[in-house]
């Protein structure tokens, strides 16, 4: 291995020519010095990876990508390519994500690029860890008008921080926010089961569709493909017998979630032993949080032998979790017009106040199966 000496941003690492195997160069940013956090090195491997490169690329045909970058003398990667060493983590801003508030440049691509290639099993020809399957969102602004998406299993998603509930959008918030900029859809959505998120704040902003209208003033949207809550986590596919649909395992910790047009939180379907650990859903136009069994979003499964049947929700807990001033329940268990399904729900110094419809917690009343155990506070 052999380092160049040279200190150049990823246009400057491009442009590079006469390269031998491991040589290594330090690459201080995509653009500028620091855009992207530390500084980076870069190695180079004279292999054909062009069955590589196309799928980690920011921009299509460029190259580009977040953790291989081909020269621009070979956009393909087929000549070769530089991999950066990486420590199992993947940052959004690898793949052009700005952060930066006031700028509504759309993100979205950038972290779901980013979300994509961490999952994708080529980077384990990479990673000195195997799989890699951490995300890190650095503190700052991300605006986007598509929903943040982890398709795959064991995906793990962080941010630095949701600053204060209290707090206004502003350029001095800290943490890390994700702004939803379009009237319909979630703004993370949970599909696969043994994700964690955490860390990170949920906001609202004007819309793309309709600039100066925000996002939280949409109609709310209780469509499969529409749901425009804070944060979902339901499968995406229906079919039981294949094991699909099932979002278990999954753990949702120190999310501020504020001003969308839906509930804060839903959770739909089968989301068996998961946890929602200090979670805050505050000034939110449906409820702080809404446990479905697909009746909401018109979702019917093949559960087993049972064609037909909704998926439960059960066995979920809540820590420490607050709803305050959403304009429907605290917490909404079920549906007034299904009973064909358990809740096992259990709270644990959870709060609920200031919510504008009076009963801070609803459970399906034509359900006298369901079961709640709570320590409310």
């Amino acid at each position: 291995m052999v380092d160049l000496g040279y200190k150049v941003n990823l246009s400057g690492l491009r442009a590079l020519t006469g390269m031998s195997t491991d040589d290594v160069v330090t690459v201080y940013g995509r653009d500028a010095s620091g855009d992207w956090g530390p500084a980076r090195h870069a190695r180079w491997i004279s292999s054909d990876m062009s069955t590589y490169v196309p799928q980690d690329e920011v921009t299509s045909g460029e190259g580009d990508g977040g953790i291989l970058v081909a020269p621009a003398s070979d956009k393909t990667g087929a000549s070769g390519c530089w991999i950066f060493d990486h420590d199992g983590y993947f940052n959004v801003r690898w793949y052009g994500a700005f952060g930066k508030f006031g700028d509504l440049t759309n993100d979205g691509p950038a972290i779901n690029q980013c979300i994509s290639m961490a999952s994708n099993t080529l980077m384990r020809y990479i990673s000195p860890y195997g799989r890699p399957c951490r995300i890190r969102i650095p503190a700052g602004h991300y605006y986007t008008d598509e929903p943040i998406i982890l398709e795959s299993e064991s995906l793990y998603l962080e941010g630095d921080g949701t600053g204060s509930m209290w707090d206004t959008l502003s350029s001095v918030q800290e943490g890390t926010v994700i702004i939803g900029t379009a009237q319909t859809g979630p703004i993370i959505w949970v599909r696969r089961e043994n994700c964690y998120v955490g860390r990170i704040r949920i906001e609202s902003q004007e819309t793309v569709e309709e600039p100066g209208v925000s996002r939280k003033d949409s109609t709310p949207d209780n469509t499969q493909t529409g749901l425009n809550c804070g944060l979902r986590v339901e499968g995406e596919n229906v079919c039981r017998s294949s094991g699909e649909g099932d979002v278990m395992h999954t753990v949702l910790e120190d999310i501020l979630i504020k001003n969308q047009p839906n509930s804060g939180v839903m959770l739909v379907g089968k989301c068996y032993e998961s946890r929602l650990i200090r979670i805050v859903s505050k000034n939110n136009n449906g409820h702080g949080f809404q446990l479905d069994d697909g009746t909401n979003t018109g979702r019917t499964v093949d559960d087993d032998d049972d064609v037909g049947t909704n998926y439960q929700v059960g066995i979920v807990s809540f820590q420490e979790c607050e709803s305050r001033q959403n304009q429907g329940h605290g917490w909404c268990i079920g549906d007034e017009s299904n009973n064909n399904y358990t809740h096992r729900i259990m709270m644990v110094q959870c709060e609920s106040s200031q919510n504008c419809n009076d009963t801070s917690l609803l459970i399906d009343p034509s359900d006298p199966s369901g079961i709640l155990r709570t320590a409310m506070g």
